[in-house]
């Protein structure tokens, strides 16, 4: 059995490591939100405060209109009690303005933010890790399904925090109720009072851990569960569903009620014993607590008979119970959740602290196209992690100035692999790769990226205008962009849109954007390849998704395309071969040809005849 790499919310913490998880926590939220946070939990003390202030100066109002009426005093209090209230309204809607202004509203949106950075910074073999995906859709499925993550420390810690001031001023208003006892009877005892308060918090504390304590014991057998529910909802509502590319078979196959049954029997856990487990524990808590703050006001209204207390106390000490009581049962059960969610936090750790194995090199690259730049593999070996078979075996090539170059092979034969070592994706496990005699290590590694304009099989154009496509930002060299569209054979469809390079890729951005066809989305994927300008260009399977006319088209006028740029194209097509200066046949990860397409034909039991031969009568000229 391998070892486990990453944490998955299983493991149980002690109180310290449930603090330190949480303070670590609480830092990352800082750096999401900065400022938000203490500006929330001010806000929760002042929430918490302003109840309390208004009761304690109404209670002196009512003591005072019972007692002595002296009207200084009435009034005194009146403008305490309205100037109060009116300071805290004000305090908690300018710190409200203030936390909007830090973007505290779309809290959701920067932590997806978060993750999705930190997903597209880390080393690329980590995307390519199915530990490390899964580790990111179960981070998202618990956020999701229950906010576990960040999103409850953003919740939880302002409300624990005012939550605990409430408390404290609640017990400072019940101070006087703990008077000595005039006359000696038990019921007017401070100690009866003392009692039944921590028996009001103590026993539903207890209750409520206990009952909470079973109901984390049925949440974690079913969170495997829970993690695939917002797997397939995510999957097949915001995939499959509302996608207009599998519309078609939706309809045609009437597949809403499968999908909406596969759906409905996924989440019949949580509609079950969970959500019962849930509304029981609510339910017996507040009985209890209601049960025991019930029984505190009886006792006040015998000491009150008793003439312990005034009307203006009476009404003081019955609210600060209730207020004691609320806060006391919320703090038990942000503390509770706090503890619960604090068992999450390490898998989320691991993901944003994910190893950069990588090395950043100190050089530059100095592009310029007057400097001739050779890329050479020496004896160059590479195994994917996790394995081990080499998907590459000691392959030895140099890519020269202004040549094109052909690598072919079948499936699984290397020819890909080797475009994600030229391009730094990965690091050869064996061997160099050098840049003009130095090794690209060396080399700042967005300083090398600049030299190489890659188009792979499956790239991706963003739902933008067609400029920002193939320019990759918003302000960009129309004439340019344009120029790099000619090139590919866009300028004809380009010609025919409205909005031309203001035209929208797709219609996730604009409703008026255009739904291009796959050949199409080719040529701006390569175009967006030659308006960067840099000296190789790598082209893998640059023509899969393009007919045998559009595919002609191109080759025929490549020469022009190139402009005399170092060009490696990965095919399985062998018609661009005969286009290229040279040709590498790659076979189970070696390279075991080299040469021009008329060498490589003329020796008959070479790889290159039999890959020819078999697709010959799809590239023989009639």
């Amino acid at each position: 059995m391998s070892e486990k790499r990453f944490c998955n919310g299983s493991e149980k913490l002690t109180i310290r490591e449930m603090i330190r998880c949480t303070m670590r926590g609480l830092k990352v939220v800082q750096k999401v939100i900065p400022g938000a946070l203490k500006l929330n939990c001010l806000n929760n003390v002042l929430e918490a405060l302003n109840p309390l202030f208004v009761l304690y100066f109404s209670s002196m109002i009512i003591s005072e209109l019972s007692g002595n009426r002296e009207i200084s005093r009435i009034v005194l209090y009146v403008a305490l009690t309205v100037g109060t209230a009116f300071l805290f309204r004000i305090s908690s809607s300018l710190i409200s303005y203030r936390t909007f202004k830090c973007g505290a509203n779309n809290v959701y949106e920067r932590m997806s933010k978060l993750y999705a950075f930190r997903y597209a910074s880390m080393d690329y073999p980590h995307v390519e890790d199915n530990e490390v995906n899964e580790l990111m859709h179960d981070i998202k499925a618990k956020q999701t399904a229950n906010g576990f993550g960040l999103l409850r420390l953003n919740s939880d810690i302002p409300m624990l925090f005012g939550k605990t001031v409430g408390l404290v001023a609640s017990i400072v208003l019940l101070a006087g109720m703990f008077a000595p006892n005039p006359d000696g009877a038990f019921i007017n005892s401070p100690i009866v009072i003392i009692l039944l308060i921590l028996a009001s918090v103590v026993i539903p504390s207890v209750i409520q851990a206990f009952m909470q304590k079973r109901l984390n014991k049925l949440l974690q057998k079913s969170l495997n569960d829970l993690v695939k529910t917002q797997t397939l909802n995510q999957y097949y509502l915001n995939n499959f569903i509302n996608n207009s590319n599998s519309g078609k078979d939706v309809r045609i196959f009437g597949l809403q009620n499968s999908i909406m049954n596969t759906l409905i029997k996924a989440q019949a856990w949580y509609k079950g014993k969970w959500k019962r487990a849930g509304c029981e524990t609510s339910a017996v808590t507040a009985v209890v607590g209601i049960f025991f703050v019930v029984l505190i006001y009886a006792v006040i209204g015998l000491r009150a008979l008793s003439g312990m207390y005034n009307i203006g106390e009476i009404a003081r000490y019955v609210g600060a119970i209730g207020a004691f009581s609320v806060s006391a049962t919320s703090f038990v059960g942000l503390f509770t959740s706090l503890y619960r969610n604090a068992s999450y936090l390490p898998m989320l750790f691991d993901y944003l602290n994910l190893p950069t194995r990588k090395y950043h090199g100190t050089l530059k690259t100095d592009i310029n196209q007057k400097i001739a730049y050779e890329l050479e593999l020496h004896d160059v070996s590479f195994k994917y992690p996790g394995t081990d078979i080499y998907a590459l075996k000691n392959v030895s090539i140099k890519f020269q100035q202004g040549k094109r170059l052909a690598v072919v092979g079948r499936n699984g034969s290397g020819k890909t692999t080797l475009v994600k070592l030229l391009c730094r994706l990965y690091d050869p496990t064996c061997g160099i790769i050098t840049l003009n005699g130095v090794d690209i290590r060396e080399y700042i590694l967005d300083e090398y990226i600049k030299i190489l304009s890659v188009v792979f099989q499956d790239f991706s154009l963003l739902h933008l205008p067609i400029g920002q496509n193939v320019a990759v930002e918003s302000d960009y060299d129309a004439e340019t962009v344009k120029e790099a569209l000619k090139k590919t054979g866009f300028d004809s469809r380009l010609s025919e849109l409205e909005n031309g390079l203001d035209t929208a890729v797709y219609k996730g951005y604009d409703d008026s954007g255009v739904m291009f066809s796959g050949g199409e989305a080719q040529k701006i994927a390569l175009a967006r390849a030659l308006y960067r300008n840099a000296p190789f260009v790598v082209l893998d399977e640059p023509t899969a998704a393009l007919d045998p006319p559009a595919e002609y088209e191109i080759y025929t006028k490549f020469d022009s395309i190139i402009n005399g740029k170092t060009t490696v194209y990965i095919s399985h097509r062998l018609s661009s071969c005969r286009f290229c200066d040279d040709i590498a046949v790659f076979k189970d990860g070696e390279l075991i040809q080299c040469g021009n397409h008329e060498t490589l034909l003329a020796d008959g039991n070479g790889e290159y005849f039999k890959l020819w031969t078999t697709q010959a009568e799809h590239y023989t000229e009639k």
